[in-house]
Parts: structure tokens; sequence; C-alpha cells
């Protein structure tokens, strides 16, 4: 997908520019999803950067984050590429819809965390990850009716 001609933001490693990159990112959302595939699609692009400055970068202003996006007749497709801490594979194979099992009721059961791996997996149809060479690259794809 991600070829020189691409649209494409470059988004610092600091909370505040994951910040400022969403609201542009839900700017080139397809006009044809719906307001809860949209909103949807804007908190995972929103975890997958926050992850990417907290976890892979641990905080520290690390190089920067290039989001590449092309939107075809039948999926919008998103690449997110970094040179971070690459996600552990467990992380990635465990994060699905169960996260989201558990009492809401029960608060000293609450998990504190692993739902924004599985929030992309639920808002995207394909979740791909690949890490090679120090870049790590996430390949995103959301089916367009």
């Amino acid at each position: 997908m991600s070829t020189p001609h691409s649209p494409q933001l470059l988004v610092q490693a600091t909370l505040q520019d994951v910040a400022r990159a969403v609201p542009a990112l839900r700017a080139v959302l397809p006009a044809r999803l719906a307001g809860p595939e949209r909103d949807a699609l804007e908190i995972a692009l929103g975890e997958v950067l926050t992850n990417i400055v907290l976890h892979g970068f641990a905080g520290a202003v690390g190089a920067p984050v290039e989001v590449r996006w092309a939107e075809h007749p039948h999926a919008f497709v998103v690449e997110v590429r970094d040179t971070g801490c690459a996600i552990p594979r467990a992380k990635l194979e465990a994060a699905g819809t169960a996260s989201f099992a558990f009492d809401a009721e029960d608060i000293a059961a609450l998990p504190e965390g692993g739902f924004g791996l599985a929030l992309v997996k639920a808002a995207f149809d394909v979740v791909d990850y690949r890490s090679e060479d120090g870049v790590n690259c996430m390949h995103l794809e959301k089916r367009l009716a």
C-alpha cells in the first residue's frame, strides 16, 4: 500500500502531537462511513498512535511516526510505521473482543488496560503487524460497502 504518492502524516512521538493528529486523521476517513464507524476508526487510530508513544518509545520523544492512507473502491487502508519497540507477539495475539468480557459492576475486577489493541481489532477488518530491521508496520483495512 505504501507508495511515495500515498498521502501521509508525520506525527512526533508525543501525546500532544497525537492529540493534534487524530482530528486530522478523522478528516481523511471516507465520507461513506457511517458516524459510529468513523468514531470507531478515529478511536482506533488514536489508540495505535498513543500505544506507540507510551509503549514503543516509553514516553521518550522518538523519531516521527509515519501514517499513510489510501481509499480504494472496497477498502480504506492505513499503514502506521515507527521505529520504537515492537509489540510483543503474545500481546498482539491475545488482543480481541474477549478483552471486553468483564463485569463492569465489579470495580475490583476491572482490568487496568489491554483494551487498545482490542479496540483496533474491533474497528478494522484487517490488522496485520510486522517488525523488521527496527521498523514496525501496522497495516489496517476497513472494508467499504
